[in-house]
């Protein structure tokens, strides 16, 4: 419940602080070759992304991340390719018809 009274500053040095603590890399190998850098930020992104494969919906995450604007909020969830794949896959056959 304090968390409303931290700064991102607070958040993401308490963050880098556990991830150290529990021995989990700053940088880690991506499955596509690349390198990707843990942070507070990137988990925030990792959560829209989450909430939104799991249907919440969008004023429901936007309230859970603490955005006050649609701008904000539509940079932090991802559409990965799986999630697109799926959602292409609900459409009718239109072949068949």
């Amino acid at each position: 419940p304090d968390l409303a009274t931290k700064t991102s500053s607070t958040h993401s040095t308490n963050f880098n602080n556990l991830m150290a603590r529990a021995n989990i890399p700053k940088k880690i190998k991506l499955d596509n070759g690349m390198t990707g850098h843990r942070s507070f930020h990137s988990l925030r992104h990792s959560f829209a992304t989450w909430l939104l494969r799991a249907n919440v919906g969008k004023d429901v995450r936007k309230s859970l991340m603490a955005h006050s604007s649609d701008n904000v909020h539509e940079i932090y969830a991802c559409h990965d390719e799986t999630t697109l794949r799926s959602a292409i896959e609900e459409l009718p056959d239109l072949a068949s018809h």
